[in-house]
């Protein structure tokens, strides 16, 4: 294994393309206070190579998100990178050198200051593993690109708000908070939970659900309990008596459908677990809002 002499430096084809996030303009001065120092969403073509060298005072994010790329640590050792992969180099860990294996290779990439806001990245060492805000990363990133070079109606509010969603995308990803095992369980039932509440007209028993989660059916209750305080046949209540709430209020059709959008076929089992829930019926609710809603109007004419 051959040790790799590396430097700053690095060469980017005219095929390549690069859009670097605007850190250092109206609405993002909150990549300042956090130490975001540079980053960009790339489409490298064969031929590009960065080198970043260990003596720096950088951390080093590469998000794959299309293609596939090739990564060289100072010591010798080869990655194999692809979607949904992401590279983190904390500052004064190992130096790298990183290039597409594919024609073309998309990633998003983040600079980070070595200060006290990433104190999670310093404390680690250089890693290789799948992420899990990749993908929303690159979105609230592209948006703030798009923004920022459109510069339309209240531009500047939305480039705040994107700016925030890439700090939390960061701080999520990179938070040691919970072990990696079951930061990727987590990630796992979140994407669960996004299905349920997407599709709340499906029988979702335990077990298939422990299956779409890739669980044992004890392990996925337990696991459940642990990560959200709750069992999973509560939260999929939970999730289909929200949906019945708001159906309620913002909608006029008769309760038996709502009853079967929110997975229920009889709608008398329906009133009988809105009541338990909301210590009403959904008839009594719906009259109850709507009354609220008139007096509102009526004080407001």
């Amino acid at each position: 294994m051959s040790l790799l002499s590396l430097k700053q430096r690095e060469f980017i084809p005219e095929s390549s393309k690069e859009r670097f996030i605007p850190v250092q303009s109206q609405g993002t001065e909150i990549f300042s206070d956090y130490g975001i120092t540079l980053g960009g969403i790339s489409l490298l073509s064969k031929g590009f190579f960065a080198e970043r060298p260990k003596n720096r005072n950088e951390h080093i994010l590469i998000f794959t998100l299309q293609g596939k790329g090739l990564i060289q640590t100072e010591d010798g050792t080869t990655y194999t990178v692809e979607a949904g992969d992401v590279m983190i180099s904390p500052a004064q860990t190992l130096g790298h050198r990183h290039a597409p294996l594919d024609n073309f290779w998309k990633i998003i990439w983040i600079r980070l200051q070595n200060n006290a806001n990433w104190q999670d990245v310093a404390s680690s060492s250089f890693t290789i593993r799948k992420f899990h805000y990749g993908n929303d990363l690159h979105d609230a990133a592209d948006n703030l690109i798009k923004e920022h070079v459109n510069h339309e109606h209240r531009a500047v509010r939305l480039i705040e708000l994107y700016s925030e969603m890439i700090i939390i995308y960061l701080q999520r990803e990179l938070s040691n908070e919970l072990p990696i095992s079951l930061r990727d369980v987590r990630y796992r039932l979140n994407q669960l939970w996004n299905s349920v509440n997407a599709n709340l007209s499906y029988d979702w028993n335990l077990d298939y659900m422990s299956e779409k989660a890739g669980l044992s059916r004890t392990h996925f209750i337990r696991l459940c309990k642990k990560l959200f305080q709750t069992t999973p046949g509560e939260r999929v209540k939970e999730m289909r008596m929200n949906r019945a709430e708001s159906m309620l209020l913002h909608l006029d059709c008769p309760v038996y459908i709502i009853s079967e959008t929110v997975g229920y076929k009889n709608p008398y089992a329906f009133s009988a677990a809105f009541h338990h829930h909301f210590g009403i019926t959904p008839s009594e609710y719906r009259k109850k809002t709507h009354s609220i809603l008139a007096e509102n109007m009526e004080k407001e004419s």
